[in-house]
């Protein structure tokens, strides 16, 4: 066994002997061949975007591509930024700036790490050397910029299509989604028709014609079309229920429903309808159930919007919305809400006014944070309507609290002047599938498997009528942009 005191003597000899024969030692340079960029961003410049400082750029080492994803707002000035670059200690560090006509501009970056770049000629490159020279890599580095005002509500510049159906001389129509497809029912006072469309996006549909009845003592009111869970809905001119269940909605019977007023909305499997009785009491009545109650003070009895189904986060069943309409006393702006048992009238700050058979539909708008991510919200957009003096609203309004409270949407929201201000128009929001390659999206990815396909909600308005009360006879479509752009992966 070796003892401890012996150990440590032995090894106080063999230093002393090593320095003695290295008196004259200096350690030898370790070069670096590392040519990563291991940070990227750009200095902060209110003057140029607020928080220009925390866009985010991801760097793709395998293609050498450094970029964001998510594109900068329209119109973004992108011709003097200055970058923020971090590398290993290289011996070269150049930015090659593509200039329009003209040969490049080089920027060395080790020297002049303040200089203000233009990014608006394309990708400028960032070249590496590594601090022995023997490694050299050229990054591409792109600063995207949106090419369409990212929230902007786009109608597409003209109608998607015209209604769907045939009837020669159609006055009314009124369009529901009934079991998954869409049903529009064409009426011209004398003949009825249905076209029907698997999704509002094709092309193709299938009319059934004729359907029944259609003698006169049961000649219909188109635009009180509804559709609850297993059931279509309709009033005759004389206030009759009619109702049809079978697969294309061609065989209407009348119930043991009549003398309603309207159609005023729908709830799971029951339609709700206002009546008057011969003493000018008014109720509202609903169907299949039978049941019927005084009707609340201020609620109205006829042209209220689509009735629009959500749910709130704390809430335990589904609630049903339905906005402005004609009361008993004039037109109306608020929203009526129902979760099945009890309405509630939605009382808040409102600058809308009161209208008759506007638009509501419960779609979604974005909103971008300090960090640059942008969250969607669920938002209910309303446009469209009669008011009181009889002209056609074209303002758009948006509530984010499911209609407590009202406000006039931005200017990216409003309809432009080609779309025309309707009132009693159908319409729906339907998730369309978009392809990245399709759109010709294929950005570098550093992720295993990238996002090539991703669902797009479109709206989809359905006819309306104009001041004179005349048809429109065109389907049209309209979408935020930024929802048609490929997700951030």
């Amino acid at each position: 066994m070796i003892k401890k005191s012996n150990c440590l003597s032995a090894l106080l000899a063999a230093s002393a002997l090593l320095a003695a024969c290295n008196s004259d030692y200096e350690p030898a340079i370790v070069t670096s061949e590392n040519v990563e960029v291991s940070a990227f961003s750009l200095t902060a410049d209110s003057k140029v975007l607020s928080n220009l400082d925390s866009v985010f750029f991801s760097i793709d080492l395998v293609n050498a591509q450094i970029f964001n994803a998510d594109s900068l707002p329209y119109g973004t000035k992108v011709n003097k930024l200055i970058p923020k670059i971090t590398t290993q200690s290289v011996s070269v560090a150049e930015l090659i700036v593509p200039r329009s006509g003209l040969v490049d501009t080089t920027y060395n970056y080790l020297t002049n790490s303040t200089d203000s770049i233009d990014f608006s000629n394309g990708p400028v490159r960032l070249r590496l050397v590594s601090q022995s020279g023997s490694v050299e890599r050229t990054y591409q580095i792109k600063v995207n910029v949106h090419q369409v005002k990212s929230d902007s509500l786009e109608w597409g510049g003209a109608a998607l299509s015209r209604l769907p159906g045939s009837l020669a001389g159609v006055k009314e129509s009124r369009t529901v989604e009934f079991k998954g497809k869409y049903y529009t029912l064409l009426g011209n006072g004398t003949n009825y028709r249905i076209a029907i469309q698997n999704n509002p996006a094709d092309a193709d549909y299938e009319e059934v014609s004729p359907i029944s009845p259609i003698n006169t003592p049961y000649a219909m009111k188109v635009n009180s079309l509804h559709a609850t869970s297993d059931a279509a809905y309709v009033l005759s001119q004389t206030g009759d229920l009619l109702s049809a269940a079978d697969e294309h909605l061609r065989e209407w019977k009348l119930t043991q429903v009549s003398g309603w007023h309207a159609i005023v909305a729908t709830y799971a499997d029951q339609v709700i309808g206002s009546r008057q009785d011969a003493a000018g009491n008014w109720t509202l009545e609903y169907y299949p159930s039978g049941k019927s109650q005084a009707l609340p003070e201020g609620f109205p009895v006829s042209g209220t919007s689509q009735t629009i189904s959500y749910r709130f986060d704390m809430s335990t069943t589904t609630n049903v919305l339905i906005f402005g309409g004609r009361t008993t006393k004039g037109l109306s702006n608020a929203c009526w809400s129902y979760d099945g048992k009890n309405w509630a009238k939605l009382t808040g700050r409102t600058v809308m006014l009161p209208v008759e058979s506007p638009v509501v539909i419960p779609y979604f708008s974005t909103r971008t944070g300090a960090d640059w991510v942008s969250t969607r919200y669920s938002t209910l957009v309303a446009f469209g309507g009669v008011n009181a003096l009889g002209a056609i609203n074209r303002d758009v309004y948006i509530s984010y609290d499911f209609g407590v409270q009202w406000i006039k949407a931005g200017e990216l929201m409003q309809l432009p002047e080609y779309v025309p201000a309707t009132y009693g128009a159908s319409a729906f929001v339907v998730d369309q599938e978009l392809s990245a390659k399709a759109r010709g999206l294929f950005a570098p990815s550093r992720i295993v498997k990238p996002i090539t396909d991703w669902e797009c909600p479109y709206i989809y308005v359905y006819g309306g009528y104009d001041a004179s009360g005349k048809l429109s006879d065109n389907l049209w479509r309209a979408v935020i942009n930024r929802f048609t752009f490929k997700p951030i992966e």
